[in-house]
């Protein structure tokens, strides 16, 4: 009989892959099995693309001391770039960087344009911005999902643990071919994806929620990270 996992007990990325290898039976899979690593690695970066939830959104003092800032070494995708200066709140504006680059050219020494622009691994500001002055920020991003194999840990296996699996194993497509359990993989896939969307968009509007004596503002949680 096979041992019963407490709930507080992670699931370790060993486990992981004997979990996945449960779905690779057949006797031609043992090719599979033994590609569990890259496979993971594949499905994990399908989940980067497409799973954009809150478990994922980071927040960080983002003091600007340049017109060109690197970005955080865990960013994905940004959610937003907000002033916490008493003289310019709000959020920043995003623009392409030919526009902002243009944007420079009209700024005067002394006015501050909230607007910025992505390229490559930097966030480029309008400015004017110097190391003297620095302007504070909050910087609201998606992280890098973590690296299971090197941390053995991972909470997509621990809250999402069905979608995490399907998308390891749509990956086997073009080894399996005419397999009929790509297809179930695939549409399992899809089913657990739109219900762990359905289920963060549900959480975070459940988070927007306020008594009607009190609104949230422009600050809070609900106000600025849900969009």
């Amino acid at each position: 009989m096979g041992r019963t996992r407490n709930r507080s007990e992670l699931l370790t990325y060993d486990d992981f892959k004997t979990h996945l290898s449960v779905f690779l039976w057949k006797d031609n899979d043992a090719t599979l099995i033994a590609s569990l690593d890259n496979l993971i690695t594949m499905g994990t970066a399908s989940l980067e693309q497409l799973l954009k939830i809150e478990d994922r959104v980071k927040l960080a003092a983002f003091p600007i001391t340049a017109n060109e800032m690197p970005l955080p070494a865990d960013f994905r995708s940004i959610r937003s770039v907000t002033s916490t200066e008493t003289s310019t709140v709000g959020e920043f504006y995003y623009t392409t960087p030919a526009k902002l680059i243009t944007t420079r050219s009209l700024v005067g020494a002394t006015n501050v344009v909230n607007a910025y622009s992505l390229l490559g691994p930097s966030i480029l500001f309008a400015g004017p911005f110097s190391v003297g002055t620095p302007f504070n920020t909050i910087l609201a991003y998606y992280g890098t999902l973590p690296d299971y194999r090197g941390t053995n840990t991972s909470f997509l296996a621990e809250k999402y643990l069905d979608l995490y699996t399907y998308a390891v194993l749509k990956q086997t497509a073009p080894f399996l071919r005419e397999d009929e359990r790509v297809t179930l993989w695939q549409n399992m896939f899809k089913e657990a994806l739109e219900t762990a969307l359905f289920e963060d968009k549900h959480e975070r509007q459940l988070g927007t929620t306020a008594p009607h004596t009190a609104q949230p503002s422009r600050t809070t949680r609900g106000q600025r990270v849900y969009r």
